[in-house]
């Protein structure tokens, strides 16, 4: 029973997140302890690592604005452990409009951390070349932010 409802919270962060620009962060950031470390794969706006939900707020606005219009569908999630210490892995796919009339999409790999109901650890991995050209497109339109190394 436990497992299907961390696989609930997980299926509701990723449609509150494809909700883009109008997505309700506390909701999501709700979800992170204080001292949660979030890392995202590459070297470009998005990624890095980051501690704290004050840093981890600032990425996902920084998100928000790059991907104002984005769109997540879960493939799977895997659930392991108890409460004190849950591992959990999501295959998701995202799509998001850009500017060029071409839609950016990838496929991603979440891994988390979460102890008595509050994530620990995020770690996301998409592959970063497709990430990288969709970034470029968003800079070359007139989005700089796109083009700024990580936060």
């Amino acid at each position: 029973m436990y497992h299907a409802i961390v696989r609930s919270i997980i299926r509701t962060a990723f449609r509150t997140l494809s909700q883009g620009k109008n997505a309700d962060l506390n909701r999501i950031l709700q979800l992170f302890s204080s001292k949660a470390m979030f890392s995202f794969s590459g070297d470009h706006a998005l990624g890095g690592q980051r501690q704290g939900t004050t840093d981890i707020r600032k990425w996902f606005e920084r998100f928000q604005r790059i991907f104002p219009a984005i769109h997540f569908k879960v493939d799977r999630i895997l659930v392991s452990g108890w409460p004190w210490n849950t591992l959990v892995t999501t295959f998701f796919t995202v799509q998001a409009p850009l500017p060029d009339g071409w839609t950016y999409q990838n496929e991603g790999l979440q891994v988390l951390r979460i102890c008595w109901g509050k994530i620990t650890e995020d770690h996301l991995f998409e592959d970063t070349s497709r990430l990288q050209d969709a970034l470029s497109c968003l800079e070359k339109h007139g989005l700089q932010e796109a083009g700024m190394p990580p936060l």
